[in-house]
């Protein structure tokens, strides 16, 4: 399955999907869903740099100055969980667009707060919407270009190393210049540090919250003023909404400047077999006059996008085929298997809140149904230690290299010089996306791929603790930076293939959000650690790498295609009326 798939393996919505194929739209949505995952790392980046700086401003101490990440994290967690959700119940369109644009608004309230306690809330408030980008955003795109071009969801890593990369370069520009004295005065032996107003010597941090949030409101009105997203077709399938899903690709069709015959059986879900195909219409796509295209971006005065492009709605000319809506019986949930103590919040929650958790619970209980059990529980693992790995090293980075380097040096290093450190860090990485791309295609496949790099981390980790001078400083840590981009790249990558349409979000939703509860637990156990020795955190993350490479090179497959294939083929030949689905269990097919 490394090299491709088979037609096997197809449905009549891939066959149509793959005919649209790769066009202006899908260019697009993977440069406008980059922008979630760019925003996601520069958020993160930024809180580590500022961290020093606000422990400054409010003059923290060492023991409360963890609580401004973990409020970021915390946030991060609840967003990757509702956003994800959300987006299996109310549609891939509303996350993708309040996501950065409720990230724009709690920036602000960041750049802002005037003491520590509302900073951690606007912190935490930040997260809850930062942290639905990356599940839903990777969910869209995957859900509207052809199987053969899926290994491009691993370049969205490009973007989100970039992210890295731009928070440290803004916090080089503005940070060091508006912060307090970093030089000690001396009187004998006691080292006093130089008497700072904060109100105006140390401004820096605010500034670089400041420019992330223009940045962010930026990428935000380019999705919503520069183009015209439509709903996933995959999900109006899967919505009971076949007949709008058909006039979505319509569209699509004629944004790429392309003309396609398409119609309600060629949306269809099911796996075909080979003679199957012939139901496909083989109309080739013809392109039409330049002056005839619907392009998707638009610059003109009179482009006025509906505001209700934040909703789920498709667009008003579908409108007429809601009176032929029929819920999906797979996408339908009883109320029966609904816990008690939420059956009596029912009356007090609002609608749409009780619809979305009963949502979740429902379909987090799919997860764990004989078919999808050990893939969900390895897939979590994998995601866990890997994020408890990376996470515990890249906190304790910059200290790390500091005290390396300035045991070399004989002294500690500026924080210019740090934050050009922490720039070539993060810059180290931006080729592990292209480098991911190239592996999950070739015969290693994205199960091994996944495992290699994982576990050659762990042996960099090792080799980082060994070095002490600038060069291999620099050279090891550079690596671990390509490895873990790699890492995260076919993780990111292939954590939506590994699951159908119905529970994709709320199964990416859950994992980004133990990535994030992983990101809060690194902290707590490296500190004590690095209280011990500087070494002792590093040799934790690269066990954590091998346990997550152990995890990843288990799971039973690559994508829910295989299983769906496996399936079919299993049950080929068979009386269907004799087959009998286990509770939960409903022939779902291949969703991707």
């Amino acid at each position: 399955m490394a090299g491709g798939l088979s037609d096997e393996d197809l449905t009549a919505l891939d066959v149509t999907i793959d005919k649209i194929g790769m066009g202006y739209y899908q260019w697009a949505l993977l440069a406008l869903c980059g922008f979630g995952w760019l925003a996601d790392n520069m958020w993160l980046e930024a809180v580590t740099i500022a961290l020093p700086r606000v422990q400054d401003h409010f003059d923290v101490s060492n023991s409360r100055i963890g609580w401004l990440s973990t409020s970021m994290f915390g946030g991060m967690m609840i967003g990757a969980v509702g956003w994800g959700n959300s987006s299996d119940v109310l549609g891939r369109r509303f996350a993708f667009n309040a996501t950065l644009v409720l990230s724009a608004i709690f920036g602000f309230l960041v750049s802002i707060a005037p003491t520590y306690s509302l900073l951690c809330v606007s912190l935490f408030l930040l997260g809850t919407a930062i942290g639905g980008s990356i599940p839903t955003d990777g969910t869209l795109f995957l859900e509207n270009v052809p199987k053969r071009k899926r290994y491009l969801l691993t370049m969205l890593s490009v973007f989100f190393s970039v992210g890295g990369v731009v928070a440290a370069v803004v916090a080089i520009l503005v940070v060091p210049n508006n912060s307090c004295p970093e030089r000690m005065s001396f009187l004998g032996d006691e080292r006093r540090r130089v008497p700072c107003d904060v109100a105006k010597q140390n401004m820096g941090w605010k500034y670089l919250f400041f420019v992330l949030t223009i940045m962010t409101a930026f990428m935000f009105a380019s999705r919503l003023f520069f183009f015209t997203l439509h709903e996933s077709p995959r999900y109006l399938v899967h919505a009971g909404r076949p007949q709008e899903a058909v006039i979505v690709l319509q569209k699509i069709i004629r944004v790429n400047g392309n003309v396609l015959e398409i119609g309600l059986h060629d949306v269809d879900e099911s796996l075909l077999s080979p003679q199957g195909l012939n139901r496909v219409p083989s109309d080739e796509l013809r392109a039409e006059p330049a002056n005839e295209r619907a392009s998707i971006f638009s610059t003109s005065s009179g482009h006025s996008p509906h505001p209700s492009y934040l909703y789920s709605a498709v667009d008003e000319d579908v409108e007429s085929s809601q009176s032929t809506k029929r819920p999906d019986p797979k996408y339908s949930f009883s109320v029966a298997h609904t816990p008690e103590l939420l059956k009596q919040t029912q009356s007090f929650l609002p609608p749409n809140i009780y619809s979305v958790i009963n949502a979740w619970i429902e379909k987090s209980s799919i997860l764990f149904t004989d078919r999808w059990r050990r893939t969900t529980l390895l897939v979590w693992g994998t995601w866990m230690f890997t994020s408890l790995a990376y996470t515990m090293f890249n906190v304790y980075f910059p200290k790390l290299v500091e005290m390396r380097l300035g045991t070399e040096s004989g002294r500690s290093e500026s924080r210019e010089a740090v934050l050009w450190d922490v720039v070539v860090f993060t810059a180290g990485g931006m080729p592990g996306a292209i480098i991911g791309a190239y592996m999950v295609r070739s015969s290693l496949g994205k199960r091994s791929s996944l495992a290699l790099v994982t576990f050659a981390t762990a042996i960099l980790c090792w080799l980082f603790t060994e070095v002490n001078t600038r060069t291999t400083v620099v050279i090891t840590s550079m690596g671990i930076s390509l490895t873990t981009t790699i890492m995260w790249a076919i993780l990111y990558g292939m954590t939506p293939e590994m699951f159908v349409t119905e529970v994709r979000g709320t199964a990416c939703g859950n994992a980004s959000a133990l990535n994030r509860v992983s990101g809060m637990i690194a902290p707590l156990i490296g500190g004590p650690l690095l209280s011990i020795s500087t070494s002792l955190p590093v040799y934790a993350s690269g066990i954590a790498f091998v346990l997550g490479a152990a995890c990843a090179s288990a799971l039973p497959y690559e994508s829910a295609v295989e299983l769906e294939a496996a399936k079919a083929t299993e049950s080929r030949g068979e009386d269907q009326s004799s087959y009998s689905m286990l509770p939960g269990e409903e022939s779902i097919t291949e969703q991707t």
